[in-house]
Protein backbone atom coordinates (compact mmCIF):
# COMPACT_ATOMS: atom_id res chain seq x y z
CA UNK A 1 0.00 0.00 0.00
CA UNK A 2 1.35 3.19 -0.77
CA UNK A 3 1.05 5.91 1.73
CA UNK A 4 0.35 9.81 1.34
CA UNK A 5 1.07 12.33 3.79
CA UNK A 6 -1.64 14.03 4.36
CA UNK A 7 -0.58 17.35 5.93
CA UNK A 8 0.92 18.63 9.21
CA UNK A 9 -0.66 19.17 12.96
CA UNK A 10 -0.96 22.83 11.80
CA UNK A 11 -3.31 22.10 9.00
CA UNK A 12 -5.87 20.56 11.01
CA UNK A 13 -5.75 22.31 14.59
CA UNK A 14 -4.30 24.87 16.43
CA UNK A 15 -0.30 24.86 17.53
CA UNK A 16 2.49 23.42 15.68
CA UNK A 17 1.85 19.97 17.41
CA UNK A 18 -0.27 17.94 19.30
CA UNK A 19 1.83 19.41 22.44
CA UNK A 20 1.46 22.83 21.72
CA UNK A 21 -2.43 22.42 21.12
CA UNK A 22 -2.61 21.34 24.83
CA UNK A 23 -0.44 24.27 26.08
CA UNK A 24 -2.66 26.64 23.88
CA UNK A 25 -5.84 25.40 25.56
CA UNK A 26 -3.83 25.65 29.04
CA UNK A 27 -3.66 29.34 27.88
CA UNK A 28 0.15 29.27 27.70
CA UNK A 29 0.16 29.02 31.55
CA UNK A 30 0.94 24.99 31.84
CA UNK A 31 1.97 26.00 35.37
CA UNK A 32 0.00 22.53 37.39
CA UNK A 33 -0.34 20.16 35.26
CA UNK A 34 1.79 17.69 33.86
CA UNK A 35 2.16 18.89 30.28
CA UNK A 36 4.11 16.33 28.67
CA UNK A 37 1.01 13.36 30.10
CA UNK A 38 -1.52 15.41 29.20
CA UNK A 39 -0.13 15.88 25.75
CA UNK A 40 1.26 12.02 25.43
CA UNK A 41 -2.74 11.07 26.43
CA UNK A 42 -4.42 13.70 23.69
CA UNK A 43 -2.28 12.39 21.16
CA UNK A 44 -2.89 8.61 22.04
CA UNK A 45 -6.61 10.14 21.53
CA UNK A 46 -5.98 11.29 18.51
CA UNK A 47 -4.72 8.24 17.33
CA UNK A 48 -7.61 6.02 18.08
CA UNK A 49 -10.08 8.52 16.88
CA UNK A 50 -8.48 8.24 13.40
CA UNK A 51 -10.04 5.48 11.13
CA UNK A 52 -7.58 2.36 10.91
CA UNK A 53 -4.69 3.25 8.47
CA UNK A 54 -4.71 6.79 9.16
CA UNK A 55 -1.45 7.92 11.48
CA UNK A 56 -0.45 10.68 13.63
CA UNK A 57 3.29 10.15 13.12
CA UNK A 58 5.63 13.14 14.81
CA UNK A 59 3.88 16.27 13.69
CA UNK A 60 2.13 14.99 10.60
CA UNK A 61 -0.84 12.91 9.42
CA UNK A 62 -0.11 9.68 7.00
CA UNK A 63 -2.94 7.59 5.10
CA UNK A 64 -3.53 5.23 2.01
CA UNK A 65 -2.49 7.22 -0.71
CA UNK A 66 -5.17 5.30 -3.28
CA UNK A 67 -8.83 5.64 -2.27
CA UNK A 68 -9.73 1.90 -3.06
CA UNK A 69 -6.89 0.97 0.65
CA UNK A 70 -9.15 3.77 2.67
CA UNK A 71 -11.60 2.46 4.94
CA UNK A 72 -13.78 5.40 5.05
CA UNK A 73 -16.62 5.88 2.56
CA UNK A 74 -16.64 9.75 2.88
CA UNK A 75 -13.72 12.66 3.00
CA UNK A 76 -11.16 11.91 5.28
CA UNK A 77 -12.28 15.47 7.65
CA UNK A 78 -8.98 15.18 10.45
CA UNK A 79 -10.17 18.53 11.81
CA UNK A 80 -13.25 16.96 12.67
CA UNK A 81 -11.39 14.07 14.40
CA UNK A 82 -9.42 16.48 16.65
CA UNK A 83 -12.23 18.38 17.10
CA UNK A 84 -14.28 15.20 18.30
CA UNK A 85 -11.92 14.82 21.51
CA UNK A 86 -13.01 16.61 24.85
CA UNK A 87 -9.50 17.77 25.65
CA UNK A 88 -10.82 19.10 29.11
CA UNK A 89 -11.05 15.96 30.63
CA UNK A 90 -7.80 14.80 29.18
CA UNK A 91 -6.45 18.00 30.91
CA UNK A 92 -7.53 17.37 34.25
CA UNK A 93 -6.71 13.63 34.72
CA UNK A 94 -3.04 15.10 34.42
CA UNK A 95 -3.79 18.16 36.53
CA UNK A 96 -1.29 18.28 39.55
CA UNK A 97 -1.97 18.90 43.37
CA UNK A 98 -6.06 17.90 42.52
CA UNK A 99 -6.95 21.57 41.69
CA UNK A 100 -9.59 22.32 39.74
CA UNK A 101 -8.20 25.18 37.88
CA UNK A 102 -10.02 24.58 34.68
CA UNK A 103 -13.03 24.78 35.84
CA UNK A 104 -11.79 28.09 37.88
CA UNK A 105 -11.14 29.40 34.26
CA UNK A 106 -13.79 28.45 32.46
CA UNK A 107 -12.60 25.35 30.94
CA UNK A 108 -9.78 24.06 28.39
CA UNK A 109 -9.98 26.39 25.26
CA UNK A 110 -9.52 24.90 21.97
Amino acid sequence: MLTADYGPWSDFASGRTPESHVEDALGGDPAGYDLYAASAAFRRAVCEALPDGVTLAGHHFFGPYREQDCEWDSPLDIRAVIDSIDLEPVIKAHQAGGRDQLSAEGGARR
